[in-house]
This record gives C-alpha cells, sequence and structure tokens, in this order.
C-alpha cells in the first residue's frame, strides 16, 4: 500500500484492494491527492524517498 506495488505479484497471499492503488506522476512519484504536497519535490522537482514518501506530488 505504501508504493503501489508488491514484489510477489500474482502470487502475493495479502489482499491488494484496488481503492488504495497509488497513482504516480510523470516522473513515477506517488500521487496523494488528500495530502499536503511535498515541499522537498516542490523545490527540487525531486523526491529522495521515491515511491515510499507520504506526500503529493503534483505534476
Amino acid at each position: 500500500m505504501k508504493t503501489g506495488h508488491c514484489r510477489f505479484g500474482g502470487a502475493c497471499r495479502f489482499n491488494h484492494p484496488l481503492q488504495y492503488a497509488v497513482q504516480l506522476n510523470r516522473l513515477g512519484l506517488p500521487r496523494r491527492p488528500n495530502q499536503p504536497p511535498c515541499q522537498f519535490y516542490i523545490k527540487t522537482g525531486t523526491c529522495k524517498f521515491g515511491a515510499s514518501c507520504k506526500w503529493d506530488h503534483p505534476d
């Protein structure tokens, strides 16, 4: 749920509900519309936390 990706794919024993699927922006960073924007991303255009960042990364 954190990154929107599971390394086990279809063989994973856990449930992966679609309503929790993470949308990504054009750079592959997570879109989280209900969260404030990632200030590091806003200032620099990159995010060192990548797909696991908990903030929004608007295009």
